[in-house]
């Protein structure tokens, strides 16, 4: 998937040099073994990319389409899909602006497959919703907030744990 995602990007040649590289690289790797759910987020947001592309250059509703349904299941897989949502949002209007299409006609599709993609989101969350209730969606009892002075305070051993544990 990243190899496609370069040759939009790039060369076929930077493209094989990525696709080798987050093959091998310890910190994919890893990323892939410990964190499978973040790993499929990653896909659906490069999916995601790729069919916002098409969908920009060749103009075609089914492309706007895959966008809303890659953005859904991204977002059902883990919540934080919504950054990459709106970063993604965000290269098609700076590419509809560089190329002078930022118009209603242009952004329509756009808002469309947002809405389309929030409303398969909540479907697919429904059925979870129902058996454990919205708190279990949106609350975690094991993690509080800090007040500014309190992480103001804890932020030197933060720091120092996090040189521990990196090497630094």
């Amino acid at each position: 998937l990243s190899y496609f995602v370069a040759v939009r990007l790039a060369t076929r040649g930077a493209a094989w040099y990525t696709a080798v590289g987050v093959s091998v690289l310890a910190p994919f790797v890893l990323f892939s073994t410990n964190a499978r759910g973040y790993s499929m987020v990653a896909a659906f947001a490069l999916l995601q990319w790729l069919a916002v592309r098409d969908a920009l250059e060749r103009d075609r509703t089914t492309s706007w389409m895959f966008v809303a349904l890659f953005g859904a299941l991204g977002v059902y897989t883990h919540l934080t899909m919504a950054f990459a949502y709106a970063g993604n949002m965000a290269w098609a209007l700076l590419w509809m602006l560089r190329h002078r299409r930022l118009t209603v006609r242009a952004l329509r599709p756009a808002v469309v497959a947002g809405v389309a993609s929030i409303g398969i989101a909540i479907v697919l969350y429904l059925p979870y919703a129902y058996m454990s209730g919205v708190d279990a969606l949106v609350s975690n009892d094991n993690v509080s907030a800090k007040g500014v002075s309190e992480f103001l305070r804890d932020a030197p051993a933060l720091q120092a744990a996090h040189a521990g544990l990196s090497g630094r």
